[in-house]
């Protein structure tokens, strides 16, 4: 069918409410020019578990009343549905709402499937799946876009998914394969999972550019995810005024959270981050971050190439597992590299700030070329311990070299450094490799690898093996202790 001028009302419009119903299906239309929606299916107080399925629809100019707008809208309060389904889907400007929503809140669903769905130039968010405080049945929620579709130009984010609160089975999450997402005003992707647990979530294979916030934000607040958040081959570039990944608030459960980068490159967001882990919770919670980058490249970023900062929650005590791998099995595809390279960020490659009684396992290694991390700010990499946070690392098959003083107090551009506050200790550190020279500290504006101890602060059983230093403007290594440090 071929719907246009819709003058009074939607291009489609239907509704059922407070009754049984079997299934819907619309497909092969083409909607353009209407006073409302594009599409408009609502489905209110609705039994039976009907399937509902979308395909071959293009839509067009959705909105021009003012009121209601969506190009494609699947909606209802408290229906009670089968899976729901969209395929070859494509909204492109609406004047008011969202582009394509999935807006069932407050209701039961099944599989929830979106192939190859597009929406650009959206008043609010392009593509919409939520389903707040409703109950899912069915695995999984699969957003993919097969290569060729897109989420640019939207008012609101790119893709949003809101699960806060959704109850009933723990569905999977999985975001693939868009060709385009970018320059939305917010997000390009945003998952909102408050409250509510995932068995999974998994990002690949995006190109992500431009938007006005964050590439992707998860925000997390007393959220769990029983398997791991899993970026793989995105690339996350140039967002304007935030981090290329966000995650927001994981703090909040005594609970294990589990990410994985996989080659992915996340370079030129000039006002953030690389990747930024958020923790501003106000509790006394014992969470779990445990998170592996391998063969990725977090360059040019205007901040940090990954931050965790714990510093300003109130009673932290989070177990932090930071793993830096190069892996010989598998480059990224962008550039073809077998290793981690986190260079040229405004400020250090890589930044973990840990207080109250947080702990700290960081991790540099892999069977690939060394992982590199080079011409960042204040530090290579940086730890910073206060309180009585604990701290170790294993740092091996690493290059840390050209870094620069930036204006970070307590570092002063070296390879790689420490620094100890308070009661705070680092113990039983290893920086090289047992048999193998492979870790270089070269042309560093300050040391090659300093530890800094201050106050009461104790390091013991530091180990130093087979290591270079070359042509650093300080020294080499060095080793500063200030005020009453135990040795």
């Amino acid at each position: 069918n071929s719907v246009s001028n819709s003058l009074a009302g939607d291009g489609i419009d239907l509704a059922v409410a407070n009754s049984q119903l079997g299934s819907i299906l619309v497909d092969t239309n083409t909607i353009s020019d209407s006073f409302g929606r594009g599409l408009n299916v609502e489905l209110n107080n609705v039994t039976g578990s009907p399937t509902i399925g979308v395909s071959n629809l293009t839509v067009t100019n959705s909105g021009l009343g003012g009121v209601t707008g969506r190009g494609v809208s699947i909606a209802g309060t408290a229906a009670t549905l089968g899976d729901v389904t969209l395929v070859n889907v494509s909204s492109d400007t609406t004047t008011i709402e969202e582009g394509v929503a999935v807006d069932l809140a407050s209701g039961t669903v099944g599989v929830v499937s979106l192939f190859n769905v597009s929406a650009s130039n959206s008043n609010a968010d392009g593509i919409l799946i939520d389903l707040t405080a409703g109950q899912i049945v069915g695995s999984p929620i699969t957003i993919n876009g097969f290569g060729t579709a897109v989420a640019n130009g939207n008012g609101g984010n790119g893709i949003s998914v809101n699960v806060a609160n959704l109850g009933g089975t723990a569905p999977a999450l999985s975001i693939s394969d868009y060709l385009s997402v970018g320059s939305n005003t917010a997000d390009g992707i945003l998952i909102n999972q408050t409250t509510a647990n995932l068995a999974s979530i998994g990002i690949a294979n995006n190109q992500i550019s431009a938007n006005g916030t964050n590439g992707v934000e998860f925000l997390g607040t007393g959220s769990s995810v029983t398997g791991a958040v899993t970026l793989t081959e995105n690339q996350i570039t140039g967002q304007i005024a935030g981090d290329g990944v966000r995650i927001s608030q994981v703090d909040e459960i005594d609970d294990v959270m589990t990410f994985a980068f996989l080659r992915n490159t996340i370079t030129n967001n000039s006002a953030g981050n690389g990747v930024n882990f958020v923790m501003p919770s106000t509790t006394n919670l014992n969470p779990s971050i445990v998170a592996a980058f391998t063969n990725n490249t977090i360059s040019s970023n205007g901040l940090n190439g990954v931050l965790m900062d714990t510093t300003g929650t109130v009673g932290s005590n989070v177990a932090i597992d930071f793993s830096f791998i190069s892996d010989s099995g598998t480059a990224n595809p962008l550039n073809g590299a077998f290793a981690n390279n986190i260079s040229t960020n405004g400020r250090m490659g890589v930044f973990v700030n840990a207080d109250n009684t947080s702990s700290v396992n960081l991790k540099i290694l892999g069977t690939g070329t060394a992982n590199t991390f080079s011409g960042n700010s204040d530090a290579g990499v940086g730890i910073q311990l206060s309180d009585t946070a604990t701290g170790t690392a294993n740092i091996r098959n690493a290059t840390f070299s050209g870094t620069l003083n930036g204006a970070l107090a307590n570092f002063n551009g070296d390879g790689l450094a420490v620094v100890l506050n308070d009661s705070s200790t680092f113990n039983n550190a290893i920086v090289g490799d047992v048999t193998l020279k492979n870790t270089t500290f070269s042309g560093n504006a300050a040391s090659g690898f300093s530890l800094t101890t201050n106050s009461f602060s104790t390091s013991n059983l530091l180990n130093v093996r087979n290591a270079t230093f070359t042509n650093n403007t300080g020294n080499g290594l060095t080793f500063l202790r200030n005020a009453n440090v135990v040795p």
